[in-house]
């Protein structure tokens, strides 16, 4: 972060957040896709497939592909997972 203000900035909104939307370029051909996308941030399990690319894991995160559709991603905590898959309902409504 010593490298850019800009980029010290950034990472600090982003750490500093309690929810991220991430606006993803491309439209999943499938579930397995789609699921695999929303994780991961790539299409596939192909080596340089995504990796976390635009994906916060200690973060809520919304996620929406190109097409419209919309899925969650972020730490797995028990208590969350209800919230989130309701949040999800009423979005994709």
């Amino acid at each position: 972060m010593d490298y850019s203000q800009n980029n010290t900035a950034a990472i600090q909104a982003i750490e500093s957040a309690i929810l991220l939307v991430s606006l993803d370029d491309y439209t999943p051909a499938n579930d397995d896709e789609r699921a695999w996308s929303y994780w991961s941030g790539g299409l596939d399990r192909q080596a340089g497939s995504g990796h976390g690319k635009n994906r916060w894991f200690d973060k809520h995160e919304i996620i929406v592909d190109e097409s419209g559709e919309s899925g969650f991603n972020g730490e797995r905590k028990l208590l969350l997972v209800f919230y989130r898959s309701q949040a999800n309902d009423r979005l994709d409504a």
